[in-house]
């Protein structure tokens, strides 16, 4: 107890003491330093928020870790029941850890690349909705086909920051692609233009491996096809099982 008392008074000294030195140095007339924000813990919001920008972010911490099941459109195959299950470390938003990977396949015919779409590539789903998930039919979690002579895993990155990434303007990019470009040195960034489904057009990609995804909201809507099955306004098509399209007509909630 007298530990925890004598935290609590050194504490109050220190503050005291900084007041009594910034009052010199207003008496002074210096200006006193700024107060230093600290940054935020991870997964948790920025400093500053308005009270209707905190509601958004805890609605949304609150979507990103709910499990999803059958009936909210969870399936037929999937990877995780929720995003908080593949980004989690160090805290909720992070990334997957040692033991959250990603499998991708592919092959290449004649020089070509072929991600074997037809046999559920390039992302391997490896769970399927059943019983325990509220389907009535057992679906069959796919695995990597014979045929795939390209097998990669992928770790699950952390989105911490991202809406950041997703303010900056197009130009940005494009701006510092080119003043790498010009020192001639060798070492420059390329911007990639990619499909924004939103716009009609090409622009700059700014999330993912490949940096192939242009805007947050479509990195979203992506994850939540191809890592949980559910479909949305960007992407309304269900994933076929092992490339079955013909077991969606089982699906309880397409």
């Amino acid at each position: 107890m007298r530990s925890v008392t004598a935290i609590v008074l050194s504490c109050f000294l220190l503050t005291f003491a900084a007041e009594g030195q910034q009052g010199r140095r207003r008496a002074v007339g210096v200006t006193p330093a700024p107060p230093v924000v600290p940054p935020p813990a991870a997964g948790a919001p920025l400093a500053g928020l308005s009270a209707a920008q905190t509601g958004a972010f805890n609605a949304g911490r609150g979507t990103f870790n709910r499990d999803e099941t059958a009936a909210t459109g969870l399936g037929p195959v999937f990877n995780q029941a929720s995003c908080g299950e593949c980004h989690s470390v160090p805290a909720i938003g992070g990334g997957g850890g040692n033991n959250r990977n990603v499998t991708r396949i592919a092959r290449r015919v004649n020089g070509a690349f072929d991600p074997l779409t037809e046999l559920g590539g390039s992302l391997i789903q490896n769970r399927a909705i059943g019983a325990r998930n509220g389907s009535v039919h057992n679906f069959v979690a796919e695995r990597v086909p014979a045929q795939a002579s390209i097998v990669v895993q992928r770790r699950t990155t952390p989105i911490f920051g991202l809406g950041l990434v997703d303010a900056t303007p197009d130009a940005d990019f494009i701006a510092l692609a080119a003043e790498q470009a010009a020192r001639g040195d060798g070492v420059a960034g390329r911007v990639n233009m990619t499909d924004n489904l939103r716009a009609g057009m090409k622009t700059v990609g700014k999330f993912g491996w490949k940096a192939q995804v242009p805007t947050l909201f479509q990195f979203a809507g992506d994850a939540l096809l191809n890592e949980m099955g559910i479909t949305n306004p960007d992407f309304p098509n269900e994933t076929c099982p092992q490339g079955n399209c013909a077991e969606l007509a089982f699906n309880p909630a397409p």
